[in-house]
């Protein structure tokens, strides 16, 4: 194994991306009063370019599960944010000497919660799409929410996105991720039980549309399925 940071107290949640020559990790981290972003570079060959990490945002309160990707000159990272006492979307950007050259920049700050996001690049609308979970419906009404991003970051939509699913009850842990002009997010899924995967492709040239929406059955099996990637 090598270490990418041994910082004081705890680092968690890492996300990887392949950022230009090298990879690029994004992580939560608590050597401060309270979790934090940070990120750093891992070279080819596995080593760590930046000490024990670079800060990216240091806000108030706690800065939790980021997750990073790179259309191989700008990375963007994005993470659920608690500066304003419930959670919100936060992004930055991080260039292929691992410098932030943005931070700060609000994906959605509504009343409720947002929480859980991913980011993908999709390289034939040249933008990245951000997703999460979004209960601006109302506690135990959550939703899965997107956006886009240019390539440098810079916001397309507007913010706090639009719809993707409003299945019955809630929809929490999206992840996505792109190929060939066309997504996939999936999600966690309470429509029916207690957690099952649904999910819809997207497409984001033009507008962020998506193509399935009441949602594809990945997996309706009886009990708890959660989590996916």
């Amino acid at each position: 194994a090598r270490t990418v940071s041994a910082a004081a107290a705890h680092q968690a949640t890492p996300a990887l991306t392949l950022h230009g020559a090298n990879y690029y990790s994004a992580w939560s981290d608590s050597r401060g009063a309270d979790a934090d972003i940070y990120g750093g570079r891992v070279s080819a060959t596995g080593n760590a370019l930046d000490g024990d990490g670079v800060l990216i945002a240091t806000a108030a309160g706690d800065q939790l599960i980021p997750d990073v990707a790179s259309n191989g000159t700008n990375a963007v990272v994005v993470w659920q944010d608690r500066r304003a006492g419930n959670f919100d979307i936060y992004a930055a950007v991080v260039d292929a000497a691992g410098a932030v050259t943005s931070t700060d920049v609000a994906v959605c700050v509504l009343a409720g919660d947002q929480s859980s996001p991913s980011v993908a690049w999709d390289a034939s609308s040249n933008q990245f799409v951000v997703v999460w979970s979004d209960s601006r419906g109302g506690a135990g009404n959550a939703d899965i929410y997107g956006l886009r991003l240019d390539a440098n970051g810079a916001l397309v939509d507007s913010a706090c996105g639009v719809l993707i699913s409003n299945a019955t009850n809630s929809q929490f842990s999206p992840d996505v991720t792109f190929a060939g002009g066309q997504g996939l997010v999936v999600w966690d899924d309470r429509r029916t039980d207690s957690g099952n995967i649904y999910g819809t492709r997207v497409t984001a040239t033009g507008a962020l549309t998506a193509l399935d929406p009441t949602g594809i059955a990945i997996t309706a099996a009886p009990d708890k399925q959660t989590d996916p990637t």
